[in-house]
């Protein structure tokens, strides 16, 4: 795993992230920074394939049952491998169901952290790699 802060490198121990109800909210004084998340696609199948197959079947149970539509639908309620070519798709289901289950796996907690992560703003595969992307808040 590789984590970048504004493009620089940092180490794992300077990262936290929330996992609070506000997750997504920063406030008018916070210092705000970008930051990404680099995983192999084997490291990120290995961590999330489970819970998004969970998800999948139980977001498709209840698309069908309210005849409704939604990013599962769009992508045929494929797999999370065939869902790698899928660009928007992959991003808005990262980003809505899988991101913060992500993050909990793979950032330790932390007691003196220097960014905590706050957002997701989406991911994208790039060559063999799971890139995630969001803000973090400086501390």
């Amino acid at each position: 795993m590789e984590i970048k802060i504004n493009n620089i490198p940092t180490e794992s121990q300077n990262i936290a992230y929330n996992d609070g109800l506000n997750f997504g909210r920063f406030l008018e004084n916070m210092e705000v920074v970008s930051y990404t998340l680099k995983l192999s696609k084997n490291q990120f199948l290995a961590l999330i394939e489970a819970d998004y197959n969970q998800i999948r079947d139980e977001i498709k149970a209840d698309d069908e049952t309210m005849n409704d539509t939604s990013e599962f639908s769009e992508s045929g309620y494929c797999s999370l491998e065939d869902l790698f070519t899928k660009t928007a798709a992959f991003s808005d289901i990262v980003k809505t169901y899988l991101g913060r289950l992500l993050l909990e796996k793979v950032v330790i907690p932390q007691e003196n952290p220097k960014y905590i992560i706050n957002s997701i703003g989406g991911a994208k595969v790039e060559d063999n790699a799971i890139i995630i992307y969001g803000k973090a808040s400086v501390t």
